[in-house]
């Protein structure tokens, strides 16, 4: 029997504040990444200008018994280390603690720890923020809340739209977009399989809500007022999302409503003139009944297919 095994993502979303002109940072920064990459077997995967992600390699590290393939992307003062790795397929909650080990395996690895080091020794570079983001690789069903129902009253839950899942078969054929499960705290944000753009928009609100947060702050760790700032702005960012596709699907039903009611309007019109034809005209009375039993059968699994892709 073959296990299953699903995917498991950190980020490691840094942070660098120093002093000059971005051009003189870069360049700094740009030779330590260069020299660090060389010596642990990094790769590199793009070679970026001034304006783009730099992208390096590293496949198969072994990091406390496991295997991770090891990216590192910099940008002027965006850095970001992504370990990739798989676990056994497990219930999302088993997962959400096994990547809570991920996260601590990842953080506390000689290399990142020798890399953030070396970047703080720069003469640009007076601070390294960081803070984590992991995604469990498994689709999150609002029945898999259950197993979460005692953590949840010590630790952040959410539940938020992912609205670019939505496939959109015409104005009022659309079902229900997905949703991703955030598990929000001190030490890093877990989140159940989300797409690319939701993913790009929850890196955006942690380096816009937390990361300049404690830059502002002097920060080294997290600290509850600026883990406060962090959830506002998560919870304006993604509900305000959540509020606007509530209003769509709104609107979405109500058209849905009106040609659901068309479609009856027809299919009575029809059933009434259904006995016509016996009585002008009784030889044609098996012919019109074939055709109008016909469409009233389309339009019967018109409605169903309907209801069914509203489910």
């Amino acid at each position: 029997m073959v296990n299953r095994l699903t995917e498991v993502e950190c980020l490691i979303l840094c942070l660098l504040e120093g002093h000059g002109s971005y051009s003189e940072i870069y360049g700094e920064v740009m030779e330590v990444l260069t020299m660090f990459t060389s010596d642990n077997d990094f790769y590199c995967v793009k070679k970026g200008e001034f304006e783009s992600w730099h992208k390096w390699r590293k496949d198969k590290a072994e990091i406390g018994g496991r295997q991770y393939d090891v990216e590192i992307w910099y940008y002027k003062k965006r850095l970001m280390i992504k370990f990739r790795t798989s676990c056994r397929d497990s219930p999302l909650d088993e997962l959400i603690r096994e990547a809570k080990k991920i996260r601590e395996d990842v953080r506390n690895w000689k290399e990142t720890r020798h890399l953030i080091s070396k970047l703080t020794e720069l003469r640009t570079i007076d601070m390294v923020y960081s803070y984590p983001l992991i995604e469990v690789g498994k689709r999150y069903h609002p029945d898999d809340f259950d197993e979460f129902a005692e953590e949840s009253y010590t630790t952040f839950f959410y539940e938020i739209p992912d609205p670019f899942t939505r496939k959109a078969f015409s104005a009022f054929l659309q079902p229900s977009i997905d949703r991703v499960l955030v598990r929000l705290s001190r030490p890093s944000i877990i989140s159940s399989r989300m797409t690319p753009k939701t993913r790009a928009k929850l890196v955006n609100v942690i380096y816009n809500s937390c990361l300049y947060e404690m830059r502002r702050r002097g920060e080294t760790e997290l600290s509850e007022e600026s883990f406060v700032e962090l959830r506002r702005f998560f919870e304006n960012t993604f509900f305000g999302v959540q509020s606007a596709i509530a209003e769509m699907e709104s609107t979405n039903i109500l058209v849905f409503l009106s040609f659901l009611m068309a479609l009856s309007a027809i299919a009575a019109i029809l059933a009434i003139l259904y006995g016509i034809p016996s009585i002008l005209a009784p030889q044609q009375v098996m012919y019109l009944k074939s055709v109008i039993s016909i469409f009233l059968l389309a339009v019967i699994l018109v409605s169903i297919c309907a209801l069914s892709l509203r489910k």
